[in-house]
């Protein structure tokens, strides 16, 4: 519950911010002329140089772990390949492949990942080389899927047009000075830090209040499909894909922490900003922005939830006859995992998911029904109901038709996650 509370509190304020820029902009103070303005600052300026001071402040050279740092710069070269394959292969409208890639790849975690980490551990632990073998990458592709994939790109780029692009890009120079300023022995003085650091902190406001004023809820609704799609691949998907890697491969505590902040923390709102300065229309990734931050308050606090219990259950099956008859016949880790430890553990993940999804789903018609979920022209089941209570003496429907549409979905994925368990547990199959 802690960890869901300071999820809450680092998400919704990100949250909110959007729907404060979404009420400005309705009512004049952000016109789209500032927002322009706005992101083509961001880009140019405040993005890079809040990039150069996350790298500038990585220890390279003090407790680097190779191994960790390799892995985490392999998951996300294999995470972003994947999604843009299979985005090329899937998606429809290939104008939005770009948008629909970055989206679904790129995390925020050199800010809210180094914060949600602290609050486990008291320290930033394993968040700096995390940052070194990923947010490089995300950066670098993020500027190459944008150019390759743009609604403006007409045939097969100039390779020297390409090159120059990726090189005199602002993101990636933040990143390289950055890297190359980690290394040098001396650091800049206290004023000249201070002031980089003041211009870099209007990165996440301004574009946070950018989404919100040119956010379009008639454009938003048409692409509702790819931006479901790429906030299941952002939080939940690639989590599901490269966490069990990571504890086969032996990562444990805090770099399993680390990774889970890689792979499912909230789409980055500069993601929106390169995104619109490089010829995307936006609207697909401030979709995404906006639904991974919310749900990504529920799922990372859940997967830390869920591999508490899994680890419990596989402590437990380890001291059981037949794991131990299966070690005495030198029967491979690999084997005794695949055949006897994942099998018996799928139970209590099936029952864990089945009470996750019902969870979500509450909180967020609880969310919406306070006035701080989806806004409209989007709707949910807690927006129907607070509506429906406005107008329960004269339309009564309103209100219960949402309220038994709620209910029965509660009950209905409980009683699915009840038969998945008892499908899948050997035990209850002999």
């Amino acid at each position: 519950m802690q960890n869901l509370i300071f999820s809450l509190n680092a998400t919704l304020p990100v949250f909110l911010v959007m729907v404060v820029g979404y009420a400005l902009g309705q009512f004049g103070f952000l016109p789209p002329a500032f927002c322009k303005a706005s992101d083509r600052l961001t880009f140019k300026v405040t993005l890079p140089l809040m990039l150069f001071l996350d790298m500038g402040s990585v220890d390279i050279l003090h407790d680097f772990r190779p191994r960790f740092v390799l892995f985490c710069f392999a998951a996300t070269l294999v995470g972003i390949l994947t999604v843009w394959v299979g985005a090329k292969r899937f998606l429809k409208d290939k104008t939005l492949v770009g948008e629909f890639v970055q989206a679904g790849y790129r995390s925020s975690a050199a800010v809210l990942g180094v914060a949600f980490i602290q609050n486990i551990y008291g320290s930033a632990g394993m968040a700096p080389l995390m940052i070194l073998g990923s947010v490089p990458l995300f950066n670098i592709f993020a500027v190459l899927i944008l150019m390759l994939e743009s609604p403006e790109q007409r045939g097969v780029p100039d390779p020297k047009q390409l090159l120059r692009g990726v090189a005199t890009n602002p993101i990636l120079l933040g990143i390289v000075f950055g890297t190359v300023y980690a290394l040098l022995p001396f650091t800049l003085p206290q004023i000249a830090t201070k002031t980089i650091s003041s211009i870099a902190s209007l990165t996440t406001p301004l574009s946070l209040l950018s989404i919100g004023a040119s956010f379009e809820g008639t454009k938003a609704i048409k692409k509702l499909g790819p931006t479901l799609a790429a906030a299941f691949i952002k939080t939940v998907g690639l989590a599901a894909v490269f966490l069990p890697c990571a504890v086969a491969l032996g990562f444990r505590n805090e770099e399993l922490v680390a990774l889970l902040i890689m792979l499912g923390s909230p789409t980055t709102p500069s993601a929106y900003v390169m995104s619109r300065n490089m010829g995307h229309e936006g609207v697909l990734t401030s979709s995404c922005i906006a639904l991974t931050t919310l749900l990504s308050a529920l799922t990372l606090t859940g997967w830390l939830s869920m591999a508490r219990m899994v680890r419990g259950q596989i402590l437990t099956l380890k001291s059981e006859d037949y794991i131990l008859a299966a070690r005495n016949l030198d029967t491979k880790a690999v084997s005794i995992m695949l055949k006897h430890l994942i099998p018996n553990c799928m139970g209590i993940i099936i029952v864990s998911l089945s009470m996750a999804i019902p969870n979500a789903i509450f909180s967020e018609a609880f969310l919406s029904f306070l006035g701080i979920g989806l806004a409209a022209p989007l709707t949910s089941l807690g927006q129907l109901i607070s509506t429906g209570i406005q107008e329960m003496q004269n339309y009564p429907y309103q209100l219960i038709i949402p309220s038994a549409v709620i209910s029965l979905l509660m009950l209905s994925l409980q009683l699915i996650g009840d038969g998945l368990r008892d499908a899948v547990d050997p035990k209850l199959r002999r």
